[in-house]
């Protein structure tokens, strides 16, 4: 990983992957999350970040 970018497009498709993990712990989701609203976004990975949004915000949790 140390000759990965942290901003490489590898990381933010590893992000991706545990976002859209449904069996995955919530706050893991919430925190990968976090980190690919710091990458720049494909279009693919944009939706994925926006359907997390609106999932986040129907849980209540989008002022957090």
């Amino acid at each position: 990983m140390s000759k990965i970018s942290a901003r490489s497009p590898e990381i933010r498709d590893s992000l991706v992957r545990k976002v859209n993990d449904k069996d995955e712990d919530w706050v893991v989701r919430e925190q990968a999350w976090h980190a690919l609203g710091q990458h720049d976004l494909d279009d693919i990975s944009h939706e994925v970040y926006a359907e997390f949004k609106s999932e986040r915000d129907a849980r209540g949790e989008s002022g957090q």
